[in-house]
């Protein structure tokens, strides 16, 4: 496979990092009871223009929730990315679940820097089909500022 570099740090090697982070995926299936299973999929490639796709059910035997990828490496999947997810649980989980929360600055930082991680790991899972690629300087932005949580330029999120 060759080796790999991870996008945040730049060093060698590679872990499987959960897009969808475990709190979350334990939260959606313990506290707000929603099945996660994948038992849905569309079948049949050479269908007709005109006709809708054949929805079939299978299970595919894993989460919707489990996808994973390979970019960053294990020091920085177990260092600070898991402190990250550490620090913006209690902030999110209220969210989550439709209750108002105030945000302090630094609450808002926190969510912040989480929300970058978590869409360019997405981006990062659906690369292959981008026209036009994430630019790799916002991981390397987002890691550059991980100890103080400072905000990637160029990056809005909207609550």
């Amino acid at each position: 496979m060759g080796t790999r570099i991870c996008v945040y740090c730049h060093k060698i090697g590679t872990s499987r990092e959960h897009v969808w982070p475990q709190w979350i995926r334990r939260h959606a299936e313990s506290v707000m009871g929603l099945q996660l299973a994948n038992v849905q999929g569309y079948q049949g490639a050479e269908e007709h223009k005109l006709s809708p796709p054949k929805l079939t059910f299978f299970r595919k035997g894993h989460s919707r929730l489990s996808l994973t990828i390979g970019h960053p490496c294990a020091p920085c999947n177990s260092g600070w990315m898991s402190k990250l997810e550490v620090d913006v649980a209690p902030i999110l989980t209220p969210m989550i679940e439709g209750k108002t929360r105030l945000l302090s600055y630094e609450d808002a930082r926190v969510l912040q820097a989480w929300a970058t991680k978590t869409a360019l790991n997405f981006s990062y899972a659906a690369e292959s089909t981008f026209q036009h690629p994430m630019p790799r300087r916002l991981a390397r932005d987002l890691y550059a500022g991980r100890v103080t949580r400072t905000p990637v330029e160029d990056v809005q999120v909207w609550i």
